[in-house]
């Protein structure tokens, strides 16, 4: 079965890319989407979502990157985006980090996390202001936040 698990995870983060740039359509409610989704898409989005949990803790922030993009593309959660914000940020990919994070705003508005996002986003907004900005950026990443985490009703 784990074997099973991983190859399907490998085969959505591989594919990922794609279907993050192809996806134009507006996704439907959060209801349902959790409603739509087969008991098996919602182990792999869990899966792929743990797994980048952990890359993230252990400083492998490409990797965890990756594999949110590939838990959000099987399960789009607004929170999802704040994680996928937070790699971006520690990746020095500041003008994909602030997008991503106002993205989440716009999804979640009411979201008890605004003021600390609408935060990075000022201190992202500064950075890019200022000479060779996307170089200083990587020298000296922002503090490590912790992923959101997953809770399945």
């Amino acid at each position: 079965m784990r074997v099973l698990i991983a190859g399907l995870l490998l085969g959505a983060v591989i594919t990922v890319p794609t279907w993050v740039g192809a996806q134009t359509e507006k996704k439907p409610p959060q209801g349902e989407v959790a409603e739509a989704m087969s008991p098996e898409d919602k182990a792999r989005a869990k899966e792929a979502f743990l797994r980048a949990r952990t890359a993230f803790k252990e400083k492998h922030y490409q990797e965890a990157l990756d594999g949110f993009q590939a838990a959000h593309a099987m399960d789009p959660r607004p929170e999802m985006l704040y994680n996928i914000g937070l790699c971006q940020h520690r990746l020095g990919k500041l003008t994909a980090a602030r997008d991503t994070y106002r993205r989440f705003l716009e999804e979640k508005p009411d979201s008890k996390a605004r003021p600390k996002v609408e935060q990075k986003i000022a201190e992202i907004d500064a950075v890019l202001k200022k000479p060779n900005a996307e170089q200083e950026a990587e020298e000296k990443p922002p503090p490590l936040a912790p992923p959101v985490v997953y809770k399945r009703t």
